[in-house]
């Protein structure tokens, strides 16, 4: 699915049961144009949340999903430019 982030919430670190911690955020974005957020944590498909933590409002990604269960997980996320840019190197028509 394709994606333009919104905003990613500032990384919260997260206690476990066997003395460590996990590192959680939070995105908003935009899909077919309704937004909806996503929580992603450090542990689970490390490499998408390093890419999720550093997003940038209007950046627009390629997300690859999995269903696990009844969750839908984000198993790879890619950027494919900034929302605007395309429209911006076109020229109206005369």
């Amino acid at each position: 699915m394709q994606i333009q982030v919104i905003d990613v919430s500032p990384l919260t670190t997260t206690p476990n049961s066997v003395g460590g911690s996990y590192d959680s955020i939070e995105v908003a974005f935009k899909k077919d144009g309704k937004v909806e957020g996503k929580k992603l944590v450090s542990f689970k498909y490390p490499e998408v949340f390093a890419i999720a933590s550093k997003a940038q409002p209007g950046e627009v990604y390629e997300v690859t999903m999995v269903k696990e269960n009844k969750y839908w997980a984000w198993t790879d996320m890619v950027l494919i430019g900034t929302a605007g840019a395309e429209s911006a190197d076109k020229t109206p028509d005369a």
